[in-house]
């Protein structure tokens, strides 16, 4: 019985993280494509895909680390989203046609960082609600 209960939160909780970052992967691994004549247009599409793609990996993360854990705490997926950013933006080192950059972390941790207030304002507001 057990192995089934862990079984189901690895289908519930974990593989959506690994699938998300298997997403997050092959984005990356895509050679640079051809932008549009509007570099702000351009430029707040990118970025806008980073924070909420990280928004959606930390939602996961936490998660998963809340499934595992009886301390639900949001510094671990934070460092946990933090250091897949990182890395993705190492691996982005690899691929013809893309650039690492440090500043695209940095919208990456916005994302995780909008994620963080928003779950903890959720469950603050349901606290409240009951």
């Amino acid at each position: 019985m057990v192995q089934c209960s862990s079984m189901k939160k690895f289908f519930y909780f974990d593989l959506p993280v690994l699938l998300w970052m298997t997403f997050i992967f092959i984005l990356s691994s895509q050679p640079h494509l051809p932008s549009p004549q509007n570099v702000w247009v351009d430029f707040i599409f990118k970025k806008g895909a980073h924070i909420f793609v990280y928004a959606v990996l930390y939602t996961l993360s936490y998660r998963a680390n809340a499934a595992h854990r009886k301390k639900k705490g949001w510094i671990l997926p934070l460092l946990f989203t933090l250091a897949y950013a990182a890395s993705d933006e190492f691996h982005q080192s690899f691929v013809p046609g893309r650039t690492p950059m440090i500043r695209d972390i940095g919208f990456d941790a916005i994302g995780a960082g909008i994620a963080v207030y928003l779950l903890n304002h959720r469950r603050q507001y349901s606290t409240l609600a009951s």
